[in-house]
Order: structure tokens, then sequence, then C-alpha cells
């Protein structure tokens, strides 16, 4: 079967939705699927690369989905596709249920809650999503806090199946070779993410603040996003007195990041409510899994699926809480250890290649049966 995979980021961007499409790449392509991947990088050859220079140069004015619609028209011609993925209803989405009376493909759409419930909420935008997300043959929300939203939007239930992000076998695989490294000394809590308000890089300071009497180091790696977070955060440990036993780092490599993972003792990001961008997952909860590593989050959209029992859900925007979390853990280091390998043994379960080719391909085949 040919796959046409359409997404607006793609790797080497570090963000969630990047790391699930090349990863469902190679989990159809090992699967024995032909596969073709789109994206505003310009893959593709020719025609293909032409418009993504133009589309990458004007994507948020009012030409930018013309040229998209362009741009997938020219791989649908030269692909033929007969399955359609998109990453987003957004980007993708729209051309790929447009075209698809014309060319007789199927189209699967993955729902992140952030689009359901974010700026797309209201208005001609949400109309236009409405008519995306029904016009698709299979939706795939996310985590359940999306397929709820859905359902509220009025989706069949039967139209929509929950595919969780997965991990790569080479992390799994760095995480078996690192498992047994020493872990650092004071115990090192680590947040990755990009860096701006609603991940809550300031919240977590301000619960480290409260554990001034206890060994720790806080490291955080992350391109900024939002210009002045840093610096705020910067000044926020300054003003709190824990400065010195905070360390930030730049966006890292993923061989690099693991490495760090494998050495912390606490992974943490208490990601804020933000009614317009909502975690609806979190993926670099699993991966922090995969290495033992016990979590600490919000209780925000989909954490929850992502965390599982494996970590604690604190309430957002409470640091008071979240800091009686990490200092239960700091003072009982054997058993947050035993909770982080019950984490991992999660992961190994319900979250690998071979777990999600289960779940996805029945379905899949079913598309073509109907």
């Amino acid at each position: 079967m040919r796959v046409l995979l359409c997404s607006h980021v793609y790797p080497p961007d570090g963000g969630g939705v990047a790391a699930f499409a090349y990863d469902l790449m190679l989990l159809l392509k090992n699967s024995g699927y032909e596969m073709r991947v789109l994206h505003e990088l310009g893959e593709g050859s020719g025609a293909c690369r032409f418009f993504a220079a133009f589309m990458h140069r004007h994507r948020r004015s009012r030409v930018g989905m013309p040229l998209r619609f362009l741009h997938f028209l020219c791989a649908v011609v030269a692909f033929r596709p007969q399955l359609v993925i998109c990453s987003t209803w957004l980007h993708y989405g729209l051309p790929a249920v447009w075209f698809a009376r014309f060319f007789g493909y199927k189209v699967v759409i993955q729902v992140h809650g952030s689009e359901v419930r974010g700026r797309f909420k209201q208005g001609y935008r949400h109309a236009r999503m409405m008519r995306a997300l029904h016009a698709a043959d299979l939706l795939w929300p996310n985590s359940h806090f999306t397929q709820e939203l859905l359902a509220d939007y009025g989706c069949s239930p039967t139209k929509m199946q929950v595919i969780h992000p997965f991990l790569s076998a080479e992390l799994l695989q760095a995480a078996q070779e690192h498992r047994h490294l020493p872990r650092d000394h004071p115990p090192l809590i680590l947040t990755a993410a990009h860096l701006y308000p609603r991940k809550g890089v300031d919240l977590v300071l301000r619960a480290l603040a409260r554990l001034r009497d206890l060994e720790w180091q806080y490291v955080i790696a992350g391109a900024e996003a939002r210009p002045g977070y840093r610096r705020f955060c910067q000044d926020l440990a300054q003003d709190l007195g824990i400065a010195t036993r905070v360390r930030f780092l730049d966006r890292l490599p993923r061989a690099d990041l693991w490495k760090l993972m494998a050495r912390s003792t606490i992974f943490v990001m208490t990601s804020r409510p933000d009614p317009d961008d909502i975690e609806s997952f979190g993926i670099v909860y699993i991966e922090a899994q995969a290495f033992g590593v016990v979590c600490a989050a919000a209780r925000v959209g989909g954490v929850a699926d992502a965390v599982g029992d494996a970590g604690a859900l604190v309430p957002p925007e409470d640091p008071k809480a979240l800091a009686a979390v990490l200092r239960e853990w700091l003072t009982h280091p054997v058993a947050a250890r035993r909770l982080g390998e019950h984490g991992r043994a999660r992961v190994l379960a319900s979250f690998t290649e071979k777990a999600r080719r289960e779940q996805i391909m029945p379905r899949l085949q079913s598309l073509f049966q109907d």
C-alpha cells in the first residue's frame, strides 16, 4: 500500500508532533508500506520542492494555504497514494479531504487537544475544522481527553481511535544501554521542553525554593520559544535564592538529552491549563519513563494518559503541592526509583512500535474492506 504522511513539522524539529510523525513513518515502513513524507521543509522533488520553498516563506500569509494545497496536489499526482495520514487537520488535512473525492484515497487525521480546544474553537475556522474532521475516514485523537473534546463536537465514536504517541526503537535501545548508569549527585531534577510560559518552568522554580534544605540540582533543556521567558526564569531563580543550583541548557541533540535523562532522578513539567494551547498528551513524559525516571506533572489536558500510574499529578498552578511531591521523592529515593522502574515497565508494555502496530494495523486494513 502507498501511504503519504503529511506533517507541518518533521525532524530535525524537536517537538512531540515531529517525533510522532517520524516514528509513525518508521512503523509503517517497517510494516511493508511504501512511504512518502510531505512536510513544509520541502520533502519531495520537482514541483513539490518548488512550492515548498515559497510556502515556507509565506506560510503565515494569505497565500500560505493556497500554496499548501498546491504542494499537496503535486505530491498526490506524483505518488498516487492509497492512504493519506495528516498530523493535523489544518496544514494538510484540509487539502487531503478536499482532493480525496477526486483521487479516491482514504484520509486519517491525527487530532491534538490544542487544535480542538484552542484558537479554532469558534468562528469560521471552527467550521472549517469540523468539516475536515467529519470528512476524514478515521480520526486519531492523541489522548482520551482529545477524544472527549471531539465527542462534544459531534464526531462519531465509530470514527475515532485513540492513538497515543509511542517511542522509537532507537530511544528504547538507548534507554537499555544507559539504564545502569549512576544517577547524578546531588539528585538531578530535569525539565525538557520549549521555553515558554505554558511549560511552567517558573512554577517548578517556586516549588524548588521550598526545598532549600534538601540536596538537588535543576536542569532545564530546551530552546526559548517565547523571547524573554528564559531571562524571566533566570531572574526568578536569582530572586528565590536558588540560582546557583539551576542550569539552563539550550535544545540538545536527542542522544545528549537521553543521556541526561538517564542521569536524572526526577522529571518534572507542570504545564499550565492554557485555554488556547492545551497539553493534550506530552510525549516527553513517556520518554523519561523509558529511562526509569519518575515523573511529576500538572493534571491538565491529556497528561494523565502519558504519566499514568507511574508518577504524580498535582493541581495546576500549585507550587506548594509540587514541592510536597518532590520532597517525598528526594527524601525517599528507593521508593522514587521503584516508581520509576514501574514507569519503564509500563512504557515497554504499551508505548512501543510493536504495541502501536498491533493497535493501528487492523483498523487501517478495515478502511479498505468497508
